[in-house]
């Protein structure tokens, strides 16, 4: 028996980190922030935390004050004629990590701002804070400062497309292809690139035009999809820290994908250096109910993504954790002995994925999650654990089932220890059932 804890209190872990005693399908409909492959191994997403104060969702842009590391500009009422922009705290750990938005007291340069999508980011002097705002069908990029300067600019005029809505803007980072460069875009999907320079206090778009950039995948039909844009920290991160990456948003799928940033000009397809490469997007996060904009803790590094009604936090989790077989099973019919696996990255956050082979076609089955490890002989085999939650996993016509089912961001789980067996109905079984062989996990 695991020494661990007293029995009678494991339920009150393992219950909450699964969701409830339900079938495989009803787990897997509910909607849980999951970061994709290979962003998995070395990232998790959770929701952080608002405090009572009075932002109010869908949010859109989001930044940090660059004078202050602990104050954010996030935007409210979206796409809204009531849109606010307000300065907010944000609350961190005893390590500079962030635990939550305090919007109790907002800071002197919260402003109103209708109609602002998911556009705000800072030139790399951290001198004009730019940002996305549509006007009845006509796009707007406003600049300002933290002196209060504000200057509009209108990008219909200077050639973004009138039957786009302008949601998204970022201006590339030192050291990063096209630094300097402002890239915008819209609903069409289609990337922008201005030039920019300084001019009484502020940078100012190119008044010859924009460049008809990188032409990204959009949903036939769709509105607001294409969304906020960031280019992550060089050195910062794995994958994607080594100046390569650009994330761009996508609100209508709740997603944020990771592009190749473009190293070269090209006419045939059309793209700007430090544009996205539409050929190389990989999905990073997922599962966020609306992706609007996107920005970077200067502390920690992690990545803050806003919605229709959440904050996400993408930051740097722990290892994945591991699956080990053991033991052997109880033997169906001809012999034939269930093969039970993991796979993908266990980790709280993480959907919590197995599989089974060489089961009974057709025939129902469970997955048994347990505390304890066993070895009790059983109609000719083995039974490997005491069945805290059984997780339904009827096998299909090739005697296959394959198991996702999410794992919820409840620290509680981090080091749990899990065992499981698979067992069938087996009608051509001496007993008239079938197991597999014993599974541990540990979660991380």
């Amino acid at each position: 028996m695991n020494p661990v804890s007293p029995f009678s209190l494991r339920p009150a872990i393992l219950v909450p980190l699964l969701g409830a005693v339900l079938p495989i399908g009803a787990l897997a409909a509910q909607s849980l922030p999951f970061m994709d492959a290979p962003f998995n191994r070395s990232y998790r997403v959770r929701e952080l935390p608002v405090l009572q104060g009075p932002l109010n969702a869908p949010y859109g842009t989001v930044s940090f004050n660059p004078n202050d590391p602990n104050r954010l500009f996030i935007g409210t009422n979206a796409d809204g004629s009531t849109g606010y922009v307000y300065e907010v705290s944000v609350r961190r750990g005893a390590q500079g990590q962030l635990v939550a938005i305090d919007p109790g007291t907002t800071g002197p340069m919260s402003f109103a701002a209708p109609f602002q999508y998911a556009g705000m980011d800072w030139h790399p002097d951290q001198s004009t804070l730019f940002m996305t705002r549509d006007g009845g069908g006509t796009a707007f990029v406003d600049q300002g400062n933290l002196a209060g300067q504000v200057l509009t600019t209108d990008v219909s005029a200077l050639g973004f497309p009138a039957g786009s809505r302008l949601t998204g803007l970022v201006v590339v980072p030192n050291g990063f292809p096209g630094a300097g460069r402002l890239k915008l875009i819209g609903t069409s999907g289609q990337v922008f690139d201005s030039g920019l320079s300084p001019s009484g206090g502020l940078y100012r778009l190119d008044p010859a035009g924009l460049h008809a950039g990188a032409q990204l995948p959009v949903r036939a039909g769709g509105q607001l999809q294409q969304m906020g844009m960031h280019y992550p920290t060089p050195g910062n991160r794995p994958f994607i820290g080594n100046n390569s990456w650009v994330l761009v948003c996508n609100d209508r799928e709740g997603a944020v994908y990771a592009y190749r940033v473009a190293t070269s000009t090209s006419s045939s397809p059309a793209i700007q250096v430090g544009d996205p490469v539409p050929g190389s997007r990989t999905r990073f996060a997922f599962g966020l109910s609306g992706a609007w904009g996107i920005t970077e803790d200067p502390v920690t590094g992690s990545l803050l993504v806003v919605g229709d009604s959440a904050i996400w936090l993408v930051e740097r989790g722990s290892s994945c954790g591991s699956f080990t077989p053991f033991g052997t099973g109880i033997p169906g019919a001809g012999g034939q002995t269930p093969l039970l696996s993991g796979r993908g990255c266990l980790r709280i956050g993480q959907p919590l994925e197995m599989d089974v082979d060489n089961a009974p076609a057709g025939q129902l089955g469970v997955v048994n999650l347990g505390f304890d490890r066993l070895n009790f002989p059983l109609l000719g085999g083995r039974l490997h654990t005491s069945p805290t939650i059984a997780i339904t996993a009827p096998a299909n016509a090739r005697g296959e089932a394959r198991l996702s089912v999410p794992l919820p961001d409840v620290p509680a789980g981090i080091g749990l220890r899990l065992y499981s067996q698979a067992l069938y109905l087996d009608p051509g079984a001496p007993f008239g059932l079938s197991g597999s062989n014993g599974l541990a996990l540990e979660v991380r």
